[in-house]
């Protein structure tokens, strides 16, 4: 009976996690970043990812604790979506 409520459940924040998984950057990313001179090239290389929005709104010039900040609210906002998705007990586990 459990396993027939697995949708129900937490079909969704599957899902969820299934897209955000989507989203990790790949081979071909890492390398136009490490081709990167600056930090702007970085920002541009990023702009073809799901990172693409996080740092549009940052002035130039773009400093590295800048990025490391944004990357870690666009990390905890993501963790906080899938956190209220989901029912008892991944809630608390989470």
């Amino acid at each position: 009976m459990e396993l027939s409520m697995f949708n129900v459940n937490h079909g969704f924040c599957e899902a969820v996690a299934r897209g955000l998984r989507s989203g990790f950057l790949g081979p071909e990313d890492y390398r136009r970043l490490g081709t990167s001179d600056t930090l702007e090239d970085m920002r541009s290389a990023l702009e073809e990812t799901d990172y693409g929005t996080f740092l549009q709104d940052e002035p130039s010039p773009l400093l590295v604790s800048t990025i490391s900040k944004k990357c870690y609210e666009k990390l905890a906002d993501e963790f906080r979506y899938l956190k209220a998705q989901t029912v008892e007990p991944l809630t608390t586990f989470m």
